[in-house]
């Protein structure tokens, strides 16, 4: 309920649009790059113009708009328990749920990793390092369980 009152799908389908925006743009001027024909003196700076302009959209394509989309995931999580707690009222209740999930450590018997971002926390991931942690989609269920135990905190004073 707190995805759709704090309108996440909708933010992530804008980012998802831009992404793909992003990759059909690159794709004209890399198509435009090997069919150019230039005759004129200039030919060669239009083609680099036409090369750096692909190249800066490729790189938003595949590189910083798919991370963009982690990093607001994973906010959006963080904003979605708050939420969760305005709903309910129930911190407790949700940090109990979010300790029952970290404490479940074996993935289900049909484990399929194509299915990983649904889950609500993938167990086989380890939120260990930078790297792994920069292409999860949620946030680790120690920070999450962090947060609200502050929230909790402040609700029973």
């Amino acid at each position: 309920m707190s995805h759709i009152k704090n309108f996440d799908v909708r933010l992530l389908l804008i980012v998802t649009t831009m992404i793909g925006m992003a990759t059909l743009i690159a794709s004209a001027f890399w198509r435009g790059a090997f069919r150019f024909r230039g005759g004129g003196r200039d030919s060669g700076q239009a083609m680099l113009v036409i090369l750096a302009i692909g190249l800066v959209f490729t790189l938003i394509a595949f590189l910083v708009g798919p991370l963009m989309q982690l990093a607001l995931s994973r906010d959006r999580e963080s904003l979605a328990d708050v939420s969760g707690v305005e709903l309910t009222r129930n911190p407790v209740g949700l940090i109990n749920a979010l300790k029952k999930i970290e404490a479940n450590d074996k993935p289900p018997e049909r484990f399929n990793h194509a299915v990983a971002a649904m889950m609500i926390d993938n167990p086989e991931e380890h939120h260990g390092s930078f790297f792994s942690r920069l292409f999860d989609t949620h946030p680790p269920i120690q920070e999450r369980i962090a947060a609200l135990e502050k929230i909790a905190s402040v609700q029973q004073t």
